[in-house]
Order: structure tokens, then C-alpha cells, then sequence
């Protein structure tokens, strides 16, 4: 795998990208939630009761008052009777009721409209977020892809190395048949390969681990990574680094915006509301259907609120005050990262060189070690400190190299 497939992959599966995709999403569902309240709050209601026995039961013989009571039997058995007029009242024992209200705002202190152009910036802020997030999601693909080549580098050093043990430890074995060396000889050179295979294994479960954390990041089992594959490109580099601009910068700004629409919505609070409505109604409680309809105008002034939204949004002040000093701090915090950035590009480029010049000094010293001890003018143990010599130089080469790939993609993203 290159190390595009490996950033196409992340895209594709990597759960924190999926996360700040569904944070996207969720923004623009509070920006369509904030967009409803420019439109009228309609409600329906409808009651509705059946009762066994009605609510409200009253004759002439429930009057307390003994005169009035003569009277009212002597008017109904005079009149009542003949009338077809019941001589006891009987209420509320079903019945419906039902209404539709629509209530318009037409002035909310301003926080409709301040709330929805909050919304649209919450939906921005998302976007930016989820630029931010998938740049240090996918920067951290390419930190473990380029951990693993150097482990695998180191790994193929190793494998050399062992290699040149093997021809001394023959070579160490045929001269202690000709009584020309020591079985300390041979020990030294036994330790040395144990030394190896210590620093083999270490290599092996390093390998292991940062592969596991790569397949993590990108989505896919450890197995369908294979072999890794980077090609060298080394770019000519500008002598300075371009200023570019970054979405941690929009970020900040946005942070003073909003705390400013923050303000504008305590405001919000202290001033008049203003709603016109409309409402329909329909009844039927007596056995007589009705229905009437209404047209209304609200006003309500929060008197008691001004001092606590005084207060609140001299806090507001003090926030927006604090929210661009941030940005002017990490806006300058920016600017010094991208300079360091430009110099660890020059620093590392340069190191790597000087470590490539290390390494054939390590392998010329290596070769006539070599020969001087075959010809007995050295001892064992100086061939051996050229042999780990020409090892550590090759450890330091591939460190060189991969700091310096890293040092020019983070160069390359910061201008892209």
C-alpha cells in the first residue's frame, strides 16, 4: 500500500472522520430547527367527556329557603307543567369542545433572526471542525505509516548485520582450528549475535504494534495492509515559508461572531415581544352546537429581567473581550509553528545528508577493519566496534531520512 491508499482509506473508514461528518449534519438540523420559528406556532386542541351522571343536578326541593321554595312549586304547578318545563335542572353531562390557535411573532427582541444566523454559523463551524479533524486525523495515518517503514528499515539493517556476524563467526571458527585465535573470539562474536536477535525481536513487536494502529486508523485488518510503499519526493523548497491560511484561524473568528450573536440574544430578553393571532373554537355542552373565532394581538415587556440581563451582558463583554485576545494569541501562536515548521524542513533535509556521509565513512572503515583483521594487524574487537559503528550509522540515516518526509509533509499540508 502507498501511502495514498492509505489516506483514500481513512477517508472511506476512519470512525473520528465519521463523527464530525454526523456533527455537519447535526448543525444543519439546529439551522432548519431555528428556521421554523419565522413561521406561526399553530396548536390544536380538542376535549371531549361523557360522564354517568350529570355534573350539575338542581330542582325546586334542593332550594334551602322554605318561601322560596313554595313559591317556585306554585308557579311550576301553575305554569311549568303546561310549559313542558322540568321541574329540575340537569347539566354537564357530555359535551365537546375544540379550537385551532395560530400565534405569528412579529418582533422577539431580535432573537429569531439572531438565533438562526447563530445556526448558520454553528453549521460553518462544523464544516471547519471537520476540515481541522480529518487534517490531524489523516496527519496521524501518515505518522504511523512512516513509523513503520523506519522499523522496517531498521528491521532490513538488522538482517544485514547479521549477515556480516555470520562470515566473522566462520571466519572467527576456521582461524581457532588453526590455533590462530581464542574461543574468546568466538564468545564475542556469539554475544553479539544474541545482541541482534534482541534488538530483532524488539523490532518485530514494534513493527506489529504500530501496524495494528495504522490498520486502526484507516479501517481495515492488519493483514490487507502488505507491504508499504513511499516514493521519495524531494521538492525544492521555497527559502521562506508562505503564510497560509489555516481553518483554526476562521475557528477563532468565528468564536468572537458568536459571542457577539450571544449578546445580541441576552438582549433579546430585556426587550418587548410582539405576536399577532388567530383562533378558532367550537363547542357543544348544552346539547347546542356553537363555534366563534378570534383575532388577537400580544405584547409582553420583561420589566423584572433588565437588571440580570444588564449584568449578563456586561459578562458577554468581558467574554467577547477574552474570546480576541485568544485569537490574537494562537493567530500569533500559528505564525511561529509555521516558521519552526520551515526551519525542522531545512534542519532535517540537512541531517539527512550529513548522516548519508556517515554512513559510507561507517561502511569504508567497516571494509578495511575487515581487511586489516584478516591480516592480523587489528583484534577482533575493533572489527566488531566497526560493525556496530556501521549500524548505529545506518539507524541513523533511516531516522534522518523519515524525519526529514515527515518534516516535508507537514511543510506540504500547511501550504495546501
Amino acid at each position: 500500500m502507498t501511502l495514498d491508499n492509505c489516506l483514500e482509506a481513512a477517508r472511506k473508514n476512519n470512525l473520528q472522520l465519521q463523527q464530525s461528518a454526523l456533527q455537519v449534519g447535526k448543525a444543519r438540523e439546529v439551522k432548519a430547527q431555528a428556521f421554523t420559528k419565522y413561521f406561526p406556532q399553530v396548536s390544536i386542541m380538542a376535549f371531549g367527556y361523557q360522564s354517568l351522571r350529570p355534573m350539575v343536578n338542581f330542582g325546586i326541593e334542593d332550594v334551602d329557603n322554605s318561601g322560596l321554595r313554595d313559591l317556585l312549586n306554585t308557579l311550576y304547578g301553575n305554569y311549568g307543567a303546561a310549559m313542558g318545563i322540568d321541574n329540575h335542572l340537569s347539566l354537564f353531562q357530555h359535551g365537546v369542545v375544540a379550537g385551532v390557535t395560530a400565534l405569528q411573532p412579529l418582533y422577539a427582541g431580535g432573537q429569531i433572526v439572531t438565533g438562526n444566523r447563530l445556526a448558520k454559523l454553528g453549521i460553518k463551524a462544523a464544516e471547519l471542525q471537520e476540515s481541522v479533524a480529518a487534517r490531524d486525523e489523516l496527519w496521524q495515518v501518515e505518522e504511523y505509516f512512516f513509523l513503520v517503514l523506519k522499523l522496517e528499515a531498521k528491521r532490513t539493517t538488522i538482517a544485514v548485520a547479521d549477515s556480516m556476524i555470520q562470515v566473522i563467526e566462520k571466519d572467527v571458527e576456521t582461524a581457532m582450528q588453526a590455533g590462530l585465535a581464542m574461543k574468546n573470539d568466538l564468545l564475542q562474536v556469539q554475544l553479539r549475535q544474541h545482541e541482534l536477535n534482541a534488538q530483532q525481536q524488539e523490532l518485530e513487536n514494534g513493527i506489529r504494534l504500530a501496524r495494528s494502529a495504522l490498520a486502526q486508523l484507516i479501517g481495515i485488518s492488519v493483514d490487507s495492509i502488505g507491504q508499504l510503499i513511499y516514493e521519495d519526493n524531494d521538492e525544492t523548497l521555497p527559502d521562506t515559508l508562505q503564510q497560509s491560511h489555516r481553518s483554526e484561524e476562521d475557528l477563532l473568528r468565528l468564536q468572537v461572531t458568536a459571542m457577539q450573536l450571544k449578546r445580541r440574544m441576552e438582549l433579546g430578553n430585556s426587550l418587548p415581544r410582539i405576536a399577532v393571532g388567530a383562533g378558532y373554537g367550537y363547542a357543544n355542552l348544552f346539547d347546542k352546537h356553537s363555534h366563534n373565532g378570534t383575532i388577537f394581538v400580544t405584547m409582553q415587556i420583561p420589566i423584572s429581567s433588565w437588571g440580570e440581563t444588564a449584568h449578563k451582558m456586561k459578562e458577554l463583554d468581558y467574554d467577547i473581550k477574552l474570546a480576541r485576545l485568544q485569537e490574537q494569541d494562537l493567530t500569533q501562536k500559528m505564525r511561529l509553528q509555521e516558521n519552526q515548521l520551515m526551519d525542522n524542513v531545512n534542519t532535517s533535509k540537512l541531517k539527512w545528508e550529513n548522516s548519508q556521509k556517515t554512513v559510507d565513512l561507517a561502511k569504508e572503515n567497516y571494509r578495511l577493519s575487515t581487511v586489516s583483521y584478516e591480516a592480523g594487524l587489528i583484534p577482533l574487537s575493533e572489527l566488531m566496534q566497526a560493525q556496530t559503528r556501521w549500524q548505529q550509522a545506518e539507524n541513523e540515516h533511516t531516522d534522518a531520512r523519515i524525519e526529514y518526509h515527515i518534516a516535508l509533509r507537514k511543510y506540504m499540508i500547511l501550504r495546501n
